[in-house]
């Protein structure tokens, strides 16, 4: 989905510089990126397990994850 970016940047607290790469141009970019699929996580979230099946899961949005349970799904 995301495969055209070329960088991404922590500006600052607020702020996260993605560069796309100009050898893809993509017009759809701004909606792959507010997929659900798609996410934003703190480089010491999957440092610490190698990738992220077993959390902490930290998301930039407004919803807090609480747990998730087989047969049923994420709350």
């Amino acid at each position: 989905m995301l495969q055209n970016i070329e960088t991404i940047e922590a500006e600052d607290q607020y702020t996260l510089k993605v560069t796309l790469d100009p050898e893809f141009p993509d017009a759809d970019f701004m909606l792959a990126l507010a997929d659900g699929h798609t996410k934003v996580v703190p480089h010491e979230v999957v440092e610490a397990n190698g990738d992220l099946t077993e959390g902490p899961v930290i998301g930039s949005g407004p919803c807090i994850w609480v747990t998730t349970e087989d047969d049923f799904g994420s709350s």
